[in-house]
C-alpha cells in the first residue's frame, strides 16, 4: 500500500508540475497583449486617484463638484503643455549638440 501512495503521490507532483509550467508559459505569452490592453485603465486610475484631493478640496471651499473637476483638469492640461512646451526643446537641443 506505501508504495502505490508514493506513486500516487509522484503522479499528482508530475502533473502539477507540468500545469505550474504551463501556466508560467502562458502568462508570458500573454503578458504582453493584456499589458497593453490595461494600461490605459490604470493610467487613468492613478490620474483620477491623484486628482481627487485637489476636487475634494475645490468642493470643500464651495466650488460645485462639475467646476472644480474641469478646473482640475484644465490645471493638468497646462501643466502637460508647460513641460512640453519647456523641456522637450530642452531635450531637443541637448540632443542635438
Amino acid at each position: 500500500m506505501n508504495r502505490e501512495q508514493n506513486k500516487g503521490r509522484t503522479i499528482i507532483i508530475v502533473i502539477i508540475t507540468i500545469l505550474i509550467v504551463l501556466i508560467i508559459y502562458l502568462t508570458y505569452k500573454i503578458k504582453t497583449p493584456l499589458i497593453n490592453t490595461f494600461l490605459p485603465f490604470i493610467v487613468s486610475l492613478v490620474i483620477a486617484y491623484l486628482l481627487n484631493p485637489l476636487v475634494s478640496y475645490m468642493e470643500h471651499k464651495g466650488v460645485p463638484k462639475t467646476l472644480s473637476i474641469i478646473l482640475t483638469y484644465i490645471v493638468l492640461l497646462s501643466g502637460i503643455i508647460i513641460i512640453i512646451l519647456f523641456i522637450i526643446p530642452l531635450f531637443i537641443n541637448e540632443i542635438s549638440s
